[in-house]
């Protein structure tokens, strides 16, 4: 019998999800096929990607350990996973005394499942007697050779394919490049404890961005507490806060409220409408939809938060299916003002903070230890190779930045990874508005020039087919319906 040679592109979140719920699909159907798994990953620390990379304790999941898993089919399996090596974590995670499936817990922990997972199900796939290669080096062509597709990595080594799953993940985001070449400039959050090691005591740091990473990664770099830490943006916007609540039935969001004809302007007032509802008061909800925030407003929302009059909390679950939802009716012009104009301000009700995190930040804004900055709209290097920022205002000068961060998130451009970069240059491969890929229902990418070889991918390569909300969740799901395409 021929073997089937599938090939996936990426080993961080997606493709380990897609991997495990191949080889438990395979296994529980007995099926023995002739496979070869391909498996490309540039990087030496596997499974876990930039979401799950930090190495840092503070940095928690913003999604609950019961809605944190590989396995669509089983949501409660990172849950049992922790169950199962909580005597051998708990010394270095004394949280897991007191889990419950709705904690939020470090993202490090999610990286150990990731990895975990993946050698268990490696194992697997040597009793199938599936051979997985796997193949540490960066893939950066795909060719279709005498109708024969090829892939190529950066050694020059050519690996003949069947099947292809892109789950290349997140790239990050850098819109100050011009900033990376000098030595007190970080490009990118991860890993925190290289960052935090090279930082001086009693030094000034400006953190880019005031969304989760940027969070996130303050609250590590104030483990040293001689730092001042600054969190600037352009709205100032930082996540809503996730606190427990009761469950609820939205009266106007609804799913079948989002219509055919649903609109940007609509979707607001729907929104708007929820919040009415709940608060009875028109000055909160101006408040909640505001586009730029400051310290006070936090300070108030966490406030609200702790004392049980915050009632947006209600509304978190969803706040994503809502969302997701309503991209999927929405037409391109539309969802380029989602995108350019909206998607900062709504991000605030789906990537939000847990309670923990948003308690330490209460703290240290009462404390000076961490201040906002909004407005953002330039950095400038300093003579004295110090920074400063532009802000709508004014040169905020009378502030010298020692380090700056960048922790502005994740960009949709794939084109600036070498792979995407030579598939579009020889017109390979067709891109959607966003410089990502279109799939079909089946996860199946459309518009490629490389022979007969199927192509699927999921997860933040397809953004603009849809939008990623619920990150682990999202991308387990359409692991399984790639799994279900290919086998």
């Amino acid at each position: 019998m021929t073997k089937t040679t599938l090939s996936i592109i990426g080993l961080g979140a997606a493709g380990t999800s897609l991997f495990a719920q191949l080889i438990e699909h395979l296994n529980k159907n007995n099926k023995h096929q002739e496979l070869v798994i391909n498996v490309f990953e540039p990087s030496k620390n596997l499974n876990v990607g930039i979401s799950y990379c930090t190495d840092s304790q503070t940095s928690l999941l913003n999604s609950t350990v019961d809605r944190t898993s590989l396995f669509a089919d089983n949501l409660l399996h990172f849950y049992k996973w922790l169950q199962k090596n909580k005597l051998s974590l708990i010394d270095k995670y004394p949280v897991l005394e007191n889990m419950t499936p709705s904690s939020y817990l470090p993202r490090k922990l999610c990286g150990l499942y990731l990895q975990d997972t993946f050698k268990q199900y490696v194992k697997i796939a040597k009793e199938l007697h599936i051979v997985v290669n796997l193949i540490n080096e960066e893939v950066i062509d795909i060719c279709n050779d005498k109708n024969k597709t090829v892939i190529i990595t950066n050694t020059n080594k050519q690996f003949i394919t069947n099947k292809i799953i892109l789950t290349t993940g997140h790239i990050y985001a850098n819109p100050y490049k011009e900033f990376s070449q000098y030595e007190n400039f970080f490009s990118a959050p991860y890993p925190e404890s290289t960052i935090i090691n090279k930082i001086k005591n009693n030094s000034q740091v400006l953190v880019l961005g005031s969304r989760l990473t940027a969070i996130d990664l303050a609250l590590s770099l104030l483990k040293n507490d001689t730092l001042d830490v600054y969190l600037s943006s352009r709205s100032g916007c930082m996540p809503m806060i996730k606190a427990p609540c009761e469950d609820y039935q939205p009266i106007y969001m609804k799913l079948k409220n989002i219509k055919q004809e649903i609109s940007i302007e609509k979707m607001l007032a729907i929104i708007q409408k929820e919040f009415i509802h709940l608060y009875k008061s028109d000055e909160i909800v101006a408040n909640l939809m505001k586009r730029h925030y400051n310290e006070n407003d936090f300070l108030n929302e966490y406030a609200q938060t702790i004392g049980g009059s915050s009632k947006w909390q209600l509304l978190a679950t969803i706040f994503d299916s809502f969302i997701e939802q309503t991209w999927e009716k929405l037409g391109f012009p539309e969802r380029n003002d989602f995108v350019n104009k909206q998607h900062a301000f709504l991000t605030r009700f789906t990537a939000t903070m847990p309670l923990d995190s948003a308690k330490l930040i209460s703290q240290y804004l009462k404390s000076h230890k961490i201040k906002l900055i909004s407005g953002l709209k330039a950095l400038q290097r300093n003579q004295n190779k110090t920074f400063s920022i532009i802000t709508d205002e004014e040169i905020i000068n009378n502030i010298q930045f020692d380090y700056a961060i960048n922790a502005t998130g994740y960009s949709h451009n794939l084109k600036t990874q070498s792979l995407y970069a030579n598939l579009s240059k020889a017109n390979k491969l067709k891109f959607n508005e966003y410089n990502s890929l279109n799939v079909d229902a089946n996860m199946e990418v459309k518009g490629h020039d490389l022979g007969s070889c199927q192509i699927f991918s999921f997860g933040p390569p397809i953004f603009g087919t849809k939008i990623i909300v619920d990150f682990l969740l999202f991308i387990a799901n359409d692991a399984k319906k790639v799994v279900q395409n290919i086998i």
